[in-house]
């Protein structure tokens, strides 16, 4: 049984033991999705089909096989 405490005790020192750096660490990832949600286009040009051209769509329609212009 005394192993068993051990090794919980370790793993929460391993857990907690990140202190600031680790809450910092998901600071920083969270705000980098929030700062990619932001920059997300509401509208892409695409290709679908050569008889078609070039379309204007929502971003959200977006499918696999969709030809787009990064810009």
């Amino acid at each position: 049984m005394e192993n068993a405490h051990a090794k919980t005790s370790e793993e929460l020192f391993q857990f907690f033991g990140t202190g600031p750096d680790g809450l910092s660490e998901i600071k920083n990832a969270e705000s980098a999705i929030k700062a990619l949600k932001e920059y997300e286009p509401e509208m892409a040009k695409v290709i679908r089909s050569e008889k078609h051209g070039i379309q204007m769509i929502r971003a959200k329609e977006l499918v696999p096989g969709d030809v787009v212009e990064v810009s």
